[in-house]
């Protein structure tokens, strides 16, 4: 009867380990793709705030083009027809 008690309490002890070793090993591959996944984000990051100064630089150098075509056409109007348009 001892020598069953002690079999059942090796055969748990050796359940447990295997189910610790189970969940270390889920563990360190989460912590690894959480690692890269960090990476990604970071690099994802960094793209996005270079496209928004790309966004910012063309938005500005399309409102200095208005601008200047919204300039000419007032010249073009005055000087032809005679029609001044307040800005």
């Amino acid at each position: 009867m001892e020598n069953m008690d002690s079999q059942f309490i090796a055969a748990i002890i050796t359940i447990i380990g295997g189910v610790i070793t189970i969940i270390a090993s889920m563990y360190g591959m989460l912590r690894f793709m959480l690692k890269d996944t960090h990476k990604e984000l970071q690099r994802l990051e960094k793209e996005q705030r270079e496209f928004r100064e790309e966004i910012k630089i063309a938005n500005n150098k399309f409102d200095a083009m208005h601008n200047r075509l919204d300039g000419l056409y007032r010249v073009i109007l005055d000087r032809t027809y005679g029609i001044n348009i307040p800005k």
